[in-house]
């Protein structure tokens, strides 16, 4: 199996661009109902901030086989963060800013 890179993909190369400086972004370039938004922004919190849950994690399922389990749920979200992030990026779906100010006010 090939590993996937977001930026090979040749469909997702022709619809991004980069922000310019000083560009505000507009949720009107990428249109999303609302209610769509904000469940992948929350899903993506979520995902994303799964590691640095882990450890509370770990240590209520510790080892054996439930432990190994979480290990592996837990580097299973992580790749679906990377990839949800990645496409919600470069598509301008979401605000980039307020997806990491919200991420460290989660954490």
């Amino acid at each position: 199996m090939n590993p996937y890179f977001t930026d090979q993909h040749e469909a997702l190369r022709r619809e991004v661009r980069d922000f310019a400086d000083g560009e505000e972004w507009d949720p009107e370039e990428f249109p999303l109902p609302t209610p769509v938004r904000d469940a992948l922004f929350v899903n993506l919190l979520t995902e994303d901030n799964l590691p640095y849950y882990f450890h509370t994690i770990d240590n209520v399922f510790g080892r054996g086989v439930w432990g190994e389990w979480i290990r592996r749920w837990t580097a299973e979200e992580q790749r679906h963060s990377i990839v949800i992030r990645d496409y919600l990026t470069v598509t301008r779906a979401i605000d980039p800013i307020e997806l990491e100010r919200g991420r460290m006010a989660q954490v």
